[in-house]
């Protein structure tokens, strides 16, 4: 197998760097696939011998112009972390194949399999190390042009035999988080369309269900639920949440708890709380994201109990170059005379997400970040068009 990794992302050099090196997988995060798409045409998009991409945050919006403009056959999207014992992985979304001079249906380049498609099988086409598709029954056989291609989902777990895989969406309190419980205690399964938490069952004898935990003991006690699926069992925790469609295809919705994700990076909404309280003099902050078009993840937003007269925005955003990392500079502020809190002392942030940034629905004083002044400018309703239209680079 052989592997190229390139020293830095070169969103103008990739698809030469596919064609020189003869790649023939390769792997993405959702970011980089946005990235491509803003790159103007070029020749090479079209003439590497790439069959599969395989990664994880590949957009709904944007997965279908993805595979489409780069003559990608198949996208291979997953879930997963290194602890976790609930992996998902969804290799149905096959596209139009693109059909060429030795090269068959399905993305097919070895002619191995007449009419099947390796999942597998990583390396260039010259290779003569045999491919991990030889080595079992990693194949899948080809959609019928009627099923439908299952864009945007990262997983897959079959709603009748689900106890082969015991993985499932459990309901949580929006604006907690918390497991929600039936009468009897253990925590109720999300319907089909219904967002939840995905959770998987914890079977220290099986090598695929078990759970390892942390160094940090501390750690793993938020990472462990019991009564899950049923009385006296345990589960692990992602802290992601998902939704599940009838057929059994999983989606990725949102992060739970204290993250969230903005340009490939997760974001911990307590960190840049800590240190946006501590520059605007200990006043309360509130982080969260918010949703952009034709973004990946969601840009960081702050909401400030303080006038906007007490903080100089101008010094703010200098201090803020020195405090923070740019993925985790909030795009937008927000300023208010109070921030609601629950009865354990957590900011309320679900209304404050379902109000975004738009200066219609929001009459407190908003704010952005202006990428070519540097500095945070008033948020009015030609600036927030220019924002929905892409014409505002964030």
């Amino acid at each position: 197998m052989t592997v190229v990794i390139r020293k830095k992302f070169s969103a103008s050099r990739f698809w030469d760097d596919c064609v020189k090196y003869n790649c023939t997988i390769v792997q993405y995060i959702g970011e980089l696939c946005r990235y491509l798409l803003n790159q103007p045409p070029r020749e090479a998009e079209t003439q590497h011998q790439v069959r599969m991409a395989l990664g994880n945050g590949l957009r709904q919006s944007i997965w279908t112009n993805f595979s489409s403009r780069f003559h990608i056959p198949q996208v291979a999207e997953f879930y997963g972390a290194t602890e976790c014992n609930c992996s998902l992985g969804n290799f149905d979304s096959q596209v139009r194949p693109r059909l060429g001079p030795g090269k068959a249906a399905m993305g097919m380049d070895h002619g191995r399999g007449e009419g099947r498609v390796p999942l597998w099988e990583f390396g260039c086409q010259s290779c003569s190390l045999p491919p991990l598709s030889t080595l079992g029954p990693m194949v899948a056989e080809p959609q019928p042009k009627s099923w439908p291609l299952q864009v945007g989902a990262c997983g897959f777990n079959s709603r009748i035999l689900s106890f082969v895989y015991p993985i499932r969406l459990v309901r949580v309190n929006e604006d907690t988080m918390e497991l929600i419980r039936g009468p009897d205690g253990v925590c109720i399964p999300c319907r089909p369309g219904q967002p939840g938490q995905l959770v998987g069952r914890i079977i220290q004898q099986d090598p695929l269900r078990r759970f390892d935990g942390y160094l940090n003991p501390g750690a793993n006690n938020k990472k462990i639920a019991k009564d899950v699926f049923k009385k006296g069992d345990q589960a692990y925790l992602t802290g992601d949440v998902l939704v599940m469609d009838e057929l059994g295809y999983l989606y990725f919705r949102d992060r739970t708890g204290d993250t969230f994700r903005w340009k490939g990076e997760n974001v911990s909404t307590t960190e840049v709380e800590g240190t946006l309280s501590r520059l605007l003099d200990m006043a309360d902050v509130a982080v969260y994201g918010v949703e952009v078009p034709g973004t990946e993840g969601r840009a960081g937003m702050a909401a400030v109990a303080s006038s906007t007269g007490s903080c100089d925005l101008e010094h703010f955003a200098e201090a803020l170059e020195k405090e923070l990392p740019l993925y985790a500079r909030p795009i937008f502020l927000r300023f208010l005379p109070e921030l609601h809190k629950t009865g354990t002392y957590k900011f309320q942030k679900t209304e404050l997400r379902k109000e975004g940034f738009d200066p219609a629905v929001v009459k407190d004083p908003l704010f952005y970040l202006d990428a070519r002044k540097g500095c945070y400018v008033p948020l009015d309703q030609e600036a927030y068009a220019r924002i929905q239209a892409g014409e505002e680079k964030l």
